[in-house]
């Protein structure tokens, strides 16, 4: 598992069951992306640099598409 969910499931704040899958994942097309405003993505970005702007990147082009609901940065 990722570092950056260790800290809530230690807090019991999420369990095992509730990840999903990973940011990579996602991208790659091997698992499906949000189907509804009702799911939650959590990013903790503790990658390199060029991971984030790859990322931001890549849902910018997609909203700025319409291929993803709106979001807010936060």
């Amino acid at each position: 598992m990722p570092a950056c969910i260790n800290v809530p499931l230690s807090k019991v704040a999420i369990k095992p069951g509730d990840i999903y899958g990973t940011l990579g994942e996602v991208v790659a097309g091997l698992k499906k992306r949000r189907e509804s405003d009702k799911e939650i993505i959590t990013f903790n970005s503790t990658g390199l640099a060029i991971q984030d702007i790859v990322c931001a990147k890549l849902v910018c082009e997609k909203a700025r598409q319409g291929e993803i609901p709106a979001f807010e940065l936060i």
